[in-house]
């Protein structure tokens, strides 16, 4: 890989809102992108959609198309491969495409030792959008986008299969609380009336099937609301005990304490590190 190549640029910023100072700053560029120096390494930022310049053609076209195939065409462009995508229209047709445009890549090796990173290609080969987890007009019905994996789009027959997919590209399996509460409640019911579906949309109640439950049941397992030991941990226990119904509604007291033993979990899934232990509280 060739090094990277060092610029200098002149910032111009002002002190206390009105005293002008120019600060020159390093700018470090590469092959693959902008360079970034962190105490830990450099690393090199390579977005799939740098350079395209089309992502306004798409939506107008997006918006303009009278048909799901010019619309599907429109998607094709892959001009905004940042965001995935539900379709439906009047004929009763769905969909939902992943919508990523992801590099091939290619293990990275260190001498003679192989290691689990990926080493991207400089040249911008990606699959065409009709490779990427699709869902098409699914038997169930339905399908739900809540930022979300792919391969639980639906329920049943449909979903894409994980093993037709490389590691490598990285597509996410897990799944958010609106995800799984999307697939309980759309997958218990084959007729909806728009005050059942609006109820749905502002549903506020915690899956049994996600982490953030299992947290949680860890948190009170073995905990009493009464009886001797710290006033804190007790009212801990009790207030988040008092969150079995599992509805994060505004006047519900348990929810902020709730929320609060359950940020741990939450900041270490954002940070990719391990769950935190997880113990009685």
């Amino acid at each position: 890989m060739a090094r990277p190549r060092v610029e200098k640029v002149a910032i111009r910023v002002r002190l206390f809102g009105f005293l002008p100072v120019t600060a020159d700053r390093e700018v470090l560029r590469s092959v693959y992108g902008p360079v970034l120096r962190l105490p830990h390494g450099s690393f090199a930022i390579r977005w799939a959609g740098m350079g395209e310049v089309r992502q306004v053609e798409q939506w107008y076209r997006m918006n303009r198309a009278s048909t799901f195939d010019a619309w599907r065409d429109a998607m094709r462009m892959q001009a905004i491969p940042s965001l995935n995508a539900a379709y439906a229209d009047r004929s009763g047709r769905i969909a939902y495409f992943y919508n990523a445009r992801i590099p091939f890549a290619r293990p990275a090796t260190t001498g003679r030792r192989r290691t689990r990173q990926y080493q991207p290609h400089v040249v911008d080969r990606v699959p065409p959008f009709d490779a990427m987890p699709k869902v098409v007009n699914p038997p169930s019905g339905f399908v739900q986008n809540c930022n979300s994996s792919p391969f639980e789009t639906t329920l049943g027959a449909g979903n894409p299969r994980p093993e037709d997919f490389p590691e490598s590209a990285g597509i996410e399996t897990r799944m958010t609380n609106r995800s799984l509460r999307a697939l309980e409640q759309l997958g218990a019911d084959s007729s909806l009336t728009d005050e059942e579906l609006r109820a749905i949309k502002f549903d506020v109640t915690v899956s049994e099937k996600s982490e953030l439950f299992e947290y949680l049941e860890t948190r009170t397992r073995g905990g009493r609301c009464s009886g001797r030991g710290a006033a804190i941990a007790r009212s801990e226990r009790c207030h988040v005990a008092a969150f079995v119904d599992r509805r994060a509604d505004s006047g519900n007291r348990a929810t902020t304490l709730a929320i609060l033993t359950l940020y741990p979990l939450i900041q270490a899934r954002h940070d990719g590190r391990p769950n935190p232990t997880r113990g009685r509280a």
